[in-house]
């Protein structure tokens, strides 16, 4: 039997991610898994890549509160039922509809951006280094808590984030 694209893709990703120095475990020490079912849906606010449950491919989403926009920055709905597995895309990573020069769509990215302080003093309660390491990730990206609480924000905030 031949390894599904979700397991060549994983087992290819852990040994970049282990060969650039990082370990692929979490703060708590469990084995950092990459992709993940729609059993658990993507946080609002965050860019992902799902794959097709037939193997043909994969497809660009970004989540916000009422559904799923396309990489096209087409409304797609909350209908994911051709879909398997989900990863979430690097920070940073644009889409097309985002730097179009006719119409760009802006989609803000809850997982990139600097810390401020007091994330960085949150992220210290919650990490064992306690943010006395200045190269640990709590004091140098956003974790799963603060990528919620930012995606909470927009959600919560009056201005619609551009849908």
């Amino acid at each position: 039997m031949s390894p599904t694209i979700a397991q060549l893709v994983t087992a290819s990703v852990g040994k970049m991610a282990i060969r650039n120095g990082q370990h692929p475990a979490n703060e708590t020490g469990k084995e950092h898994t990459m992709w993940h079912t729609f059993d658990t849906l993507p946080d609002i606010g965050r860019k992902f890549i799902a794959l097709y449950n037939d193997g043909s491919g994969a497809s660009l989403f970004y989540r916000h509160e009422d559904g799923y926009l396309d990489e096209d920055g087409n409304e797609f709905g909350d209908d994911l039922h051709s879909y398997d597995y989900w990863a979430y895309l690097p920070a940073g990573k644009s889409f097309w509809c985002e730097d179009r020069s006719d119409d760009p769509v802006k989609l803000p990215d809850v997982s990139a951006g600097c810390l401020t302080e007091d994330e960085k003093r949150d992220q210290a309660d919650r990490c064992g280094c306690r943010g006395a390491n200045d190269l640990c990730g709590c004091q140098n990206e956003p974790d799963a808590a603060t990528v919620a609480k930012r995606a909470a924000m927009i959600a919560n905030s009056p201005d619609d984030g551009g849908h």
